[in-house]
């Protein structure tokens, strides 16, 4: 019996210690031959490995996106030049720590989970930190309620998409949450470096790219979002000083009035006294 270590390490590890005894109850010998070995040589559990992985990456991604989005660069109360600026500042920080993000959790994987795993799983997992991040900041800054909405489905929902196969997840998680999981593309991606021997763009990487420029259209999207504020602010400046011109207009044609009826006043007098000598 071939069993292939590529599509889940988990059950093909499971079907490896319990095919030949079940088959050995029936007095029949059964051989199993594990294809794509890979990384399943390592005394780590299959299971654990993955998510030594995939757990981690996605955890500080999560937490990164909310430092970048309100505390490094917040786009709250920003607009025009300055709005874009802060959106720049997001995306290039964004960027860097993306990468840290990756060479950490490869370190994880390789140093502490003992899975072998060649470099090109750095760049992957940067690719997949970097999309995490970009769609979450991009969310948080068109509404947080948006960006805690996308952080509560991708970690509530999505996490079990990265080790399981779905074949063995309910029918929910089948239809509406495997497609779109990047805990499933991380999990395939790092699978195929593992197992299949495939380099910085395995499978699961193009799906992760999609996310990415998603995240990046909020991004843009974000960056001009201000404009509307900014002209209801002018046009309210406008106003108010067209009602404190009127108010002015009106407070000096009210002195020119009372002047010249105190210079009136003043004359008559003059000439009152001026008749009676």
């Amino acid at each position: 019996m071939l069993i292939d270590n590529a599509k889940s390490p988990l059950v093909a590890t499971q079907m490896s210690a319990s095919i030949p005894s079940l088959f050995g109850e029936q007095g029949i010998e059964a051989q199993v031959q594990v294809l794509h070995a890979g990384a399943s040589t390592a005394n780590t559990n299959p299971l654990l490995s993955q998510q030594l992985a995939v757990m981690p990456l996605v955890m500080l991604s999560l937490v990164a996106s909310v430092i970048v989005a309100f505390i490094v660069a917040p786009v709250k109360g920003t607009v025009g030049a300055e709005r874009r600026r802060q959106v720049a500042v997001q995306l290039a920080t964004l960027l860097v720590t993306s990468a840290v993000i990756g060479l950490t959790v490869w370190v994880i994987v390789t140093a502490v989970g003992g899975f072998s795993l060649s470099a090109a799983g750095i760049v992957f997992f940067w690719l997949a930190s970097a999309a995490i991040m970009t769609l979450l900041v991009g969310a948080f800054d068109i509404l947080v309620l948006l960006g805690v909405l996308v952080a509560l489905c991708i970690f509530a929902l999505g996490m079990p998409c990265g080790a399981l196969p779905v074949e063995m997840m309910p029918s929910f998680w089948q239809s509406w949450v495997y497609p779109w999981a990047p805990q499933h593309f991380i999990g395939n991606g790092l699978r195929d470096i593992a197992y299949m021997g495939a380099g910085a763009w395995p499978l699961g990487a193009t799906q992760l790219a999609v996310i990415c420029c998603v995240g990046l259209a909020l991004l843009a999207a974000a960056a001009f979002m201000g404009r509307g504020e900014r002209n209801a602010d002018g046009a309210a400046s406008e106003g108010n000083d067209a009602v404190s011109e009127r108010n002015n207009g009106a407070a000096s044609g009210g002195n020119g009035a009372v002047s010249e009826r105190i210079h009136e006043q003043a004359l008559a007098a003059e000439s009152g006294q001026a008749f009676d000598a």
